[in-house]
């Protein structure tokens, strides 16, 4: 994988949707508030942690994380 990454998620969630979050190694990189993320972002070079959140507005989330090495 090479830098910019292109992140792409979809989500049905339960209750109404509050927001679609993409997260890089902890830290919140990319909010909308839609069912789908599709989205470029530039990042280093190394092995990164690229996780999703979707959050429904009782506030439960659900989450999906990958390990990937960006070149």
């Amino acid at each position: 994988m090479t830098s910019p990454v292109q992140i792409q998620a979809a989500t049905k969630v339960t209750e109404t949707l509050s927001s679609v979050q993409l997260w890089i190694n902890g830290v919140k990189k990319h909010s909308i508030a839609s069912t789908t993320l599709n989205t470029s972002i530039a990042v280093t070079a190394g092995t990164h942690r690229f996780a999703v959140v979707a959050a429904n507005t009782p506030g439960q989330k659900w989450e999906s994380a990958v390990n990937a090495t960006v070149k």
